[in-house]
């Protein structure tokens, strides 16, 4: 027999415990342990600029032991034509030379308006000291948006992880 959606929803509310006690627990785990993730504790994280306002420019200084491949994640305002951005990203090495920087035509729609723009990328960097920048104008920021925000308002600025292997 072939079972529809609701039929197959139904069966699995009705041997909901068994599925659990069969599938998900473990008599050895400790489910205290147990807490909703957290991006701030996270080993891989390297920096998180986020919820950048109006008229901000906010930066944070990492150093890398070893040569890493990083992870980018950064959300900004930008408009087609122009390649340079309103609300954007960078990085600079201890000398302060750039060595990555959020431009239009590397970014994607972010949902919301269409100068929403999301970097979703990796990067190589060697192992050094870095600081990590994001800038915005006076309008359209996570502190008040003037046309409507993107999928993933609360990331609004730059996060830099490791790349897992």
């Amino acid at each position: 027999k072939i079972f529809n959606k609701a039929e197959i929803k139904s069966i699995l509310r009705e041997n909901e415990e068994i599925i659990k006690m069969e599938f998900l627990f473990d008599e050895n785990f400790d489910y205290t342990q147990v807490r909703p993730y957290d991006e701030q504790d996270d080993p891989a994280l390297i920096v998180s600029i986020i919820g950048v306002g109006d008229d901000e420019h906010r930066r944070k200084s990492f150093t890398l032991d070893e040569p890493a491949k990083l992870c980018i994640y950064a959300i900004g305002e930008g408009l087609r034509g122009d390649d340079e951005m309103a609300d954007y990203g960078w990085i600079e090495d201890s000398d302060g030379n750039l060595v990555w920087k959020m431009t239009y035509n590397q970014t994607r729609r972010a949902g919301g308006a269409r100068k929403n723009r999301v970097f979703k990328g990796t990067i190589e960097l060697d192992a050094g000291s870095y600081t990590a920048h994001f800038q915005t104008d006076d309008s359209h920021s996570f502190e008040e948006w003037n046309a409507a925000p993107p999928d993933d308002p609360s990331h609004w600025g730059i996060t830099i992880f490791t790349e897992k292997e």
